[in-house]
């Protein structure tokens, strides 16, 4: 009897503390639910987009020619390459020197043409870049940063072959007493830069005849 009262004892004792586990593990907390971030909505301004800047003319190689007669008529002055063409043209080029006449659409004497005479004499090709006023703006820095406006009367040629080496030439390389170097803008004649030996450097249009500086000798200004 006795042993049979403390095996129902057992059995209570083991059944409390059954039902004591279960009641901790049911009092036990729930974890916090994980917190998200939310993202922001309002878009991320993106960094401001600059322009590309117009490429900075180079310098060109001066072009080397086969017949030693071309190479030594790329190499003379300005002022005599007109009479030097006319000594080694063929019958054809020389009907077209001297088609080019007086008074074209610079006014001026047909030797000064000097991009003409050079594609007659095929010293340089029919498409050869004209100078626009954006690319020489890019070459002033340079061309100030020479010196060259402070005597610019003495240094105008210096200035022109300059802008020469990037492969420019100019349309008319004259003036009497007075030198006026002339780039056309185009191939029609709309608009040209000119180098003037006392005025300095500037862009004339010729639809309305107006004049704009781009670079003047400091001593102009003062």
């Amino acid at each position: 009897m006795r042993k049979m009262i403390l095996l129902l004892l057992l059995a209570a004792v083991t059944l409390f503390l059954v039902s004591c586990g279960d009641r901790v593990g049911n009092d036990t907390p729930a974890a916090a639910p994980e917190t998200v971030q939310e993202v922001s909505a309002t878009p991320v301004p993106s960094e401001t987009a600059t322009p590309t800047p117009t490429p900075i003319p180079s310098p060109t190689e001066k072009p080397r020619y086969d017949d030693p007669k071309l190479q030594a008529l790329s190499e003379c002055s300005p002022y005599e390459l007109y009479s030097q063409s006319m000594l080694i043209a063929s019958e054809e080029q020389k009907e077209k020197l001297q088609a080019i006449g007086d008074n074209k659409y610079f006014g001026c004497w047909a030797e000064a043409y000097t991009r003409e005479i050079k594609i007659i004499m095929g010293l340089i090709p029919e498409d050869t870049p004209y100078l626009t006023v954006e690319a020489l703006k890019q070459m002033i820095p340079e061309i100030e940063a020479r010196g060259w406006m402070n005597e610019f009367y003495d240094n105008v040629w210096l200035v022109r072959d300059y802008i020469n080496e990037f492969g420019y030439v100019p349309d008319m390389d004259g003036g009497s007493g007075i030198a006026s170097i002339r780039y056309s803008v185009d191939a029609e004649h709309t608009g040209y830069i000119e180098l003037n030996s006392v005025g300095g450097i500037s862009y004339h249009n010729i639809a309305d005849d107006t004049t704009v500086d781009l670079c003047i000798p400091p001593y102009l200004t003062k």
